[in-house]
């Protein structure tokens, strides 16, 4: 009987002792986790502050993305009324000015869901006005070829034509 109880005592020992370097690992691992988790959310609560400055610059920085882009429409416009010579002059300036036009209008589409639930909107109305309607004017009056930009139709077009 004695036996029997010092065999209960010592595996009563073994398993206490067992069950706690489990809990530790278990305690370890938590903590591990824990800080790992703390980690990450740091690191999405620093991005989330970055794109939303990011967001806040193309909503209302010098009045937003969607005045830049009307301005660029404006400045082609202006300078093929006032110096239509200018496009013939110097090439390089309208092939520039519409891969400025196309990167802004593709930032502002990209971005568009975020700003406010109106610019989706917005973006589609701008889609649907033609932005490069007064580009492939003017490309077709100065004879440039038009740049593939990806979704310019001209580019479109001439990028599917066989050489």
């Amino acid at each position: 009987m004695v036996a029997f109880l010092i065999c209960a005592l010592v595996l009563s020992i073994v398993y206490g002792v067992i069950v706690s370097q489990l809990y530790y690992r278990l305690w370890k691992s938590r903590e591990t986790l824990q800080d790992r988790y703390v980690r990450k959310l740091k690191v999405h609560e620093e991005s989330d502050l970055h794109f939303a400055r990011i967001i806040q610059v193309l909503n209302v920085g010098a009045d937003g993305i969607g005045k830049r882009i009307a301005d660029s429409e404006s400045v082609v416009r202006a300078i093929d009324e006032y110096y239509p010579n200018a496009f013939k002059e110097c090439k390089g300036l309208l092939q520039w000015l519409h891969a400025n036009d196309h990167f802004l209008y593709s930032l502002y589409d990209s971005a568009a869901d975020r700003i406010d639930p109106q610019q989706k909107k917005r973006v589609g109305e701008m889609r649907k006005k033609g932005r490069d309607e007064i580009f492939d004017r003017i490309y077709d009056r100065v004879q440039i070829p038009v740049p593939v930009t990806g979704n310019h139709e001209k580019s479109k077009q001439a990028a599917a034509m066989p050489d």
